[in-house]
């Protein structure tokens, strides 16, 4: 994941390593209380918020995602 990005891959990395085995411990339909399985809230916005570039906008929705020079993510324009 995320190649050439070495601050992404060791966020990434150390996130994964804190994240328990499943041990059915709660409903997974409802939410893993313990970060198990695979959800977006748990598995991508905790290592995406560490990395200090990322502001969560309740109630709004993407209009475009801007690019960069190189082609890549660069943000997202939004209406709120």
């Amino acid at each position: 994941m995320h190649p050439g990005n070495l601050k992404a891959q060791k966020i990434i990395a150390a996130h994964m390593q804190r994240r328990a085995a499943c041990f059915w411990a709660t409903d997974c339909g409802r939410g893993c209380s313990i970060q198990a399985n695979y959800q977006s809230t748990t598995v991508h916005l905790p290592p995406a918020l560490a990395t200090g570039n990322l502001d969560i906008v309740t109630d709004a929705m993407v209009s475009q995602v801007v690019l960069g020079r190189n082609g890549l993510a660069q943000g997202v324009k939004y209406v709120d």
